[in-house]
């Protein structure tokens, strides 16, 4: 009976020995079954490993990670008294970049950077008494627009530009950056609730 050879693994898609790296060879797919010296099959990571490896990173705009160089080193800012923004300003130590950071508790998909939040975070503009219902007939402009079609984005993990329009710097010129806003999206599905007719009273529908 003829032993394996003595090299740390074999290749079975091209049968070639490959004494320190099985990468070395050029015919060893991800597919392909690797072979250890005591004949053991290792299989390459497979697509739900690297999945979860990749969703455990740090998610950009929370409190782990800087929204634009994203770097894990920051400061976290708490009473500042802008009474604008929300409890807790992050800063990061490499760009100075500052922004509210994301609530993690909140981020059911973190495989989807961009997925809306869970719940509306602390500061939402559709919480009762937010900054944006200060001026209800603004407020009224804005729903209106709303429900003739527009959209709302969510603030958190975005940079703050103090001296922007919004307090935000949204990349507007890149809209599939950008998280719909889950208060919002709870307001968008009330609006279609009540704007839908009541089929139980419809002719012809099931008496109960």
């Amino acid at each position: 009976m003829v032993g394996l050879p003595q090299v740390s693994t074999i290749n079975e898609c091209d049968r070639t020995e490959v004494k320190n790296n099985p990468s070395e060879s050029a015919g060893n797919p991800l597919n392909c079954r690797t072979f250890g010296p005591a004949g053991k099959v290792r299989l390459p990571p497979n697509r739900r490993a690297r999945r979860a490896a990749k969703a455990a990173k740090a998610i950009p705009g929370t409190a782990d990670c800087c929204p634009a160089c994203k770097c894990p080193r920051l400061n976290i800012h708490a009473d500042h008294g802008i009474k604008f923004y929300g409890r807790q300003i992050a800063i990061c130590a490499n760009c100075r970049t500052a922004w509210e950071p994301i609530d993690a508790s909140l981020i059911w998909d973190r495989s989807d950077p961009c997925a809306s939040l869970s719940e509306p975070c602390d500061n939402c503009a559709f919480r009762p008494g937010s900054p944006e219902q200060t001026d209800s007939a603004k407020w009224k402009e804005l729903i209106g627009k709303l429900r003739a079609g527009g959209t709302f984005h969510c603030h958190k993990g975005v940079p703050l530009d103090p001296e922007g329009e919004d307090g935000f710097a949204y990349p507007k010129d890149r809209p599939e950056k950008m998280r719909l806003c889950r208060g919002y999206l709870n307001a968008l599905g009330k609006w279609w609730g009540a704007a839908e007719p009541d089929q139980s009273k419809a002719q012809g529908a099931p008496q109960t």
